[in-house]
């Protein structure tokens, strides 16, 4: 959480700078690691901005290309605080999931920002 805006600044650097992005471009957090299950301080996180198939992206020690695996995906709709992302996750998981006949893939959670919550007037994120 501390190191999150240096890499989205350093991203979106990236980004600019290279023009690999469009005005429908999103960015994501990708998680790789459970929180209820990995010691704090082994968190892995990627910070990505989706780019359009045609672009070429050149990887360096900064960063590299994901791909997402096409398969279906629950996608659940948060107009939330910072502090209530956990509450967010336990429902899509706890709630939510096990109530459904569907079961986790083998991807990687992930969040789409849809807004800037400093912009946003009661700095909720979407």
């Amino acid at each position: 959480g501390d190191v999150y805006p240096s890499l989205i600044k350093r991203l979106f650097e990236y980004a600019a700078s290279s023009k690999v992005t469009t005005q429908n471009s999103k960015l994501l957090a990708i998680y790789h690691d459970n929180p209820e299950f990995t010691p704090k301080d082994q968190l892995r996180t990627s910070v990505c901005l989706t780019v359009p198939i045609n672009k070429s992206i050149q990887a360096n020690n900064n960063i590299g290309i994901m791909l997402l695996p096409s398969c279906k995906y629950a996608v659940g709709h948060f107009y939330i605080l910072q502090n209530q992302y956990s509450a967010a996750w336990d429902y899509m998981y706890k709630e939510w999931l096990t109530n459904t006949e569907y079961f986790p893939c083998d991807s990687y959670p992930f969040e789409v920002y849809l807004n800037n919550s400093e912009n946003d007037p009661l700095h909720k994120h979407m």
